[in-house]
C-alpha cells in the first residue's frame, strides 16, 4: 500500500482541515517537534484504512478533535500489484452524535469509480483482503 494523499479534520491534533500529499514521492519523513501532530498523521492512516488505531482502543469519538464535533479523515492510495492507474479512496467521518460514516471506492486511471462500498464492516473486510492484513 502507498499513500497518495491524506485528508483529515477535527481529529486528534488537526482541528482545520490539512492535506498531505505524497503523489509522486518515493520517500517521505515525517518530522517536527513534541506534539506538533506527527503520531496523528500516522494514527489518521491507520484509522482510514482499519476503522481504528493502534494508539485508541477505546471508544472511537475519544480520536474526535476536543471543539469538535466531529473528525473526517480520507486517504487516497495504491496497492502493490492492482491495475496500472488504479486507486482507492477510503473516506471515515466520526461523529460525537447520530452514525459515523464509512466509503470506500476503486477508481479508474481518470478518478471514476469502479467499485464502491459504503458500509463499515464491508469497507474494512474490502481494504483487510486487499491489503492482506
Amino acid at each position: 500500500m502507498r499513500p497518495l494523499e491524506l485528508s483529515i479534520a477535527g481529529f486528534r491534533s488537526y482541528d482545520e482541515p490539512v492535506t498531505f500529499d505524497w503523489t509522486g514521492r518515493q520517500l517521505v519523513g515525517i518530522v517536527g517537534p513534541i506534539g506538533s501532530g506527527k503520531s496523528s498523521i500516522l494514527d489518521a492512516i491507520a484509522f482510514a484504512l482499519y476503522g481504528k488505531t493502534p494508539t485508541f482502543t477505546g471508544e472511537s469519538a475519544s480520536l474526535i478533535r476536543h471543539g469538535c464535533d466531529r473528525a473526517r479523515i480520507d486517504l487516497t492510495f495504491t496497492i502493490d500489484g492492482a491495475r496500472s492507474g488504479e486507486t482507492w479512496r477510503v473516506s471515515r467521518i466520526l461523529r460525537r452524535r447520530g452514525a459515523n460514516a464509512h466509503a470506500l471506492s476503486r477508481r479508474d486511471g481518470d478518478g471514476a469509480a469502479i467499485a464502491q462500498w459504503d458500509k463499515e464492516r464491508d469497507v474494512t473486510a474490502q481494504i483487510q483482503q486487499r491489503l492482506g492484513l
